[in-house]
């Protein structure tokens, strides 16, 4: 039904107790009450005897019913919200309602409206539509469920005013960032003096953390990029100082074979400049008839006294 009035008259400065219409009413006290218990993560609607959980409406935005919803056993540190549980057999009932951090998204946003005559209201979560109502299993959890049709009892909630709640820290809500969905920001509900110095420490507190929080990250993003650095740096130098030694080392051998060239070539060089040497004894044939004819003629030798001196003999022979 989407023809029912916002529930605008709950008191942002009230407890309420919760229970449903299938187990409580209003001829006597609430014998149950919606609270979140240490078994797991859901919420029950469980008996209330001993059991202290409240909650606060404190009303979030321009339209009318929409609130946050909080529970006196968790503060302002949770809110009311809802949680997708893929293990539950039957699909539509895997999405429960469960307390979350508060971080002012959606999920944590409520439309309350009322059912009518009998005071009674029904309760949709902003994020998971109209087509989702507030539900409760029997002795089971509490869930949104697409099954509206006809008259559901345990779609009915009661409230009762249990007490005042009296804190500032109560009057602030949470609302999304529109730079970043990871740091709720607070906006005061209230007007008084004490609920804007609540908001306004809470406020300062916030963006101390997130400037801690920044400084300690590029922090620790320069530690790791000056290592980085000096690791590249120190291995580039060494290969430079290879490289350079071994171009060195080559240079200098170079240099030492080039002497030896140029020696040797030298050295062949006045080999082929130097004269023929020429032996003291002339080659058989040597030398030519002219040459013979030219030259001096031999000295003449006295010949030993102790020879008699021959004569010739004076005869001719002619050649026949």
């Amino acid at each position: 039904m989407s023809d029912l009035k916002p529930a605008t008259k709950i008191d942002p400065n009230v407890w309420y107790q919760l229970t449903e219409a299938a187990v409580d009413d209003y001829q006597g006290d609430f014998v149950s009450s919606l609270q979140p218990v240490a078994q797991d993560d859901d919420l029950h609607v469980w008996p209330a005897k001993g059991i202290n959980a409240f909650w606060q409406f404190q009303p979030i935005g321009d339209k009318p019913g929409r609130y946050a919803i909080r529970c006196s056993k968790t503060t302002t540190q949770k809110q009311l919200s809802v949680c997708y549980r893929p293990d539950v057999k039957v699909e539509n009932r895997r999405t429960h309602a469960c307390l979350l951090d508060s971080d002012g998204t959606d999920a944590q946003h409520w439309d309350v409206a009322s059912w009518g005559a009998n005071d009674t209201y029904r309760l949709i979560n902003v994020k998971n539509g109209t087509d989702y109502y507030l539900d409760c299993v029997p002795n089971g959890p509490v869930f949104l469920s697409p099954n509206h049709e006809g008259y559901q009892s345990r779609q009915h909630w009661l409230m009762t005013s249990v007490k005042d709640v009296d804190d500032a820290a109560y009057s602030t809500v949470f609302s999304e960032d529109s730079s970043s969905t990871s740091h709720p920001m607070t906006t005061s509900a209230s007007t008084s003096e004490s609920t804007a110095s609540g908001s306004e420490t809470y406020t300062s507190g916030t963006s101390e953390a997130e400037s801690s929080s920044a400084d300690s990250s590029n922090n620790k993003g320069l530690s790791s990029g000056a290592i980085a650095g000096i690791s590249i740096g120190a291995t580039l130098a060494v290969v430079a100082l290879a490289l350079l030694a071994f171009f060195l080392w080559r240079r200098k051998k170079r240099n030492d074979q080039t002497p030896n060239i140029v020696s040797s070539s030298e050295s062949n060089d006045e080999g082929n400049n130097l004269p023929m040497p020429v032996s003291p004894t002339p080659a058989y044939n040597s030398t030519r008839a002219s040459d013979k004819l030219d030259s001096d003629p031999p000295s003449i030798q006295e010949m030993l006294h102790e020879q008699a001196p021959i004569e010739l003999s004076a005869q001719r022979y002619e050649m026949g």
